[in-house]
């Protein structure tokens, strides 16, 4: 059977645009997946620790010098995050690169930054703002309150 080269152009271009989208919605749902696990951990963090900060409190840590702590704590999180995912994707770019070069003559390895980049702001804000709505959460008790709730 002839194929014209138009019609071959036309397949190659529908196969390329197909790989693309299930290679988009891969990564979008594993960012996804992890950004919940971030948004998991820190809550667990905070969650895991409200007697510790009763204590605290109690022996005189103000609600400013607390919630000020968990704001730290969570944007050290957050910028450990954004390191961590940077250099894994310099290791493994390279070599997910050659194998799936190996496997699709066309494919061509280019390492791009920019999902990086885009990650920072967002986990920059949720490493802020789940401490703060923790903390506010947390605050409307009593240290009496929290003492009682944590055991």
């Amino acid at each position: 059977m002839y194929e014209s080269k138009a019609t071959a152009r036309s397949k190659f271009t529908q196969f390329r645009h197909m790989f693309l989208l299930v290679g988009g919605i891969l990564c979008a749902i594993i960012g996804l997946v992890g950004l919940l696990n971030f948004f998991n951990a820190m809550m667990t963090g905070i969650l895991s620790r409200r007697r510790e900060f009763a204590v605290l409190q109690a022996v005189g840590m103000t609600n400013r010098q607390l919630k000020t702590m968990l704001i730290y704590e969570g944007l050290l999180y957050a910028t450990s995050s954004v390191a961590a995912a940077f250099m894994l994707s310099l290791v493994v770019g390279p070599l997910a690169g050659k194998m799936l070069g190996s496997m699709f003559w066309f494919f061509e390895y280019r390492f791009t930054i920019l999902p990086v980049l885009l990650t920072i702001p967002v986990f920059l804000l949720l490493g802020w703002l789940i401490p703060c709505m923790m903390y506010d959460n947390a605050a409307k008790c009593s240290v009496v309150e929290q003492l009682r709730d944590a055991q």
